[in-house]
């Protein structure tokens, strides 16, 4: 995946510089080779952060958020594959990252197997110490699949265990508070169907734009209403 994603980064200009020379990625950890990893980040980041002229240069973080744990002062964030060189994020910015993302973040803690994935934008002041700007998080299933609640996983759960083909929906910019299809399923030689999870907390404002959206579609729905209890019967 690093690989791929380093190669779709090459030739893609942004600022002035090319994406591919701010994107870091940590390489695949390996205890044996750590002195030479060490080396080849040392000399990429000093590259990818290089002021130019007056501007403050950053560089692009994508990776695997392995902890964030309280340090000797303040938080410290570490990636997978990335043991030894922590990110340091300010009271403030942690403050609101658990803001921001406190459903990510819950739904990491709580669910066995899962992945917490950021995309961010840092900076390395002159002691050296790698400080986070901006941060995005997505929390993924243990087969890399994005989900929103528990509800969105137990029915994938539920799918995945027919051998069902599906198709995960991203919101991208549209709010929580916006109605859309969690999951396309797609039978075999059939029609795809629009599976919905309407949550508890919502009004009649939400059900109707629900509703039209559906009918906009012109799919078959599914539809799972939390505040009435189990899951309905799956149409697989």
């Amino acid at each position: 995946m690093r690989k791929f994603l380093i190669q779709a980064a090459d030739g893609k200009p942004t600022k002035g510089k090319g994406l591919a020379d701010m994107l870091y990625m940590p390489e695949f950890f390996d205890a044996d080779k750590g002195t030479d990893i060490a080396a080849r980040r040392d000399t990429f980041l000093c590259q990818a952060v290089r002021s130019q002229g007056k501007r403050r240069s950053l560089a692009l973080l994508i990776g695997e958020v392995k902890e964030v744990a309280p340090a000797r002062a303040g938080v410290r964030m570490t990636m997978k594959h990335a043991p030894r060189y922590p990110f340091m994020p300010s009271d403030d910015f942690h403050r609101r990252m658990n803001r921001v993302f406190e459903t990510e973040l819950s739904l990491w803690n709580a669910t066995e197997g899962s992945h917490l994935m950021a995309v961010a934008t840092f900076g390395i002041d002159a002691a050296g110490i790698a400080g986070v700007e901006e941060i995005a998080l997505m929390v993924v299933t243990d087969r890399w699949i994005p989900f929103d609640s528990r509800y969105e996983l137990a029915l994938m759960d539920a799918l995945t265990f027919r051998g069902a083909s599906i198709v995960k929906m991203l919101r991208y910019k549209p709010p929580r508070s916006t109605p859309m299809a969690s999951l396309l399923l797609r039978p075999d030689q059939a029609p795809p169907i629009a599976m919905y999870i309407v949550p508890d907390d919502i009004d009649s404002a939400y059900c109707e734009a629900r509703e039209a959206r559906a009918e906009e579609s012109g799919m078959t729905s599914w539809v799972w209403n939390v505040r009435d209890g189990a899951m309905p019967d799956l149409p697989v």
